[in-house]
């Protein structure tokens, strides 16, 4: 059990940080900061990912602390 909650919270971290590389490329994508811009094509697929990956480290997340808060 408490290896399963250390993989659930390694996982966690890492979509978590897969979520704030999205959100960055989407705010690159969505403004005009660089010039020829190679993401501008992409934005519907990045908007949609950011959305989807949000959503699930959310539901990661809140099943972590309903574990935590059970353990106590």
């Amino acid at each position: 059990m408490m290896m399963n909650n250390k993989r659930r919270k390694t996982f966690r971290n890492l979509l978590m940080a897969v979520l704030v590389v999205i959100f960055l490329a989407l705010v690159v994508s969505l403004t005009k900061l660089i010039p020829e811009n190679p993401l501008a094509e992409y934005r519907l697929v990045l908007g949609l990912s950011f959305v989807v990956v949000a959503a699930l480290a959310r539901k990661i997340c809140s099943s972590c602390q309903e574990e935590s808060s059970q353990e106590q």
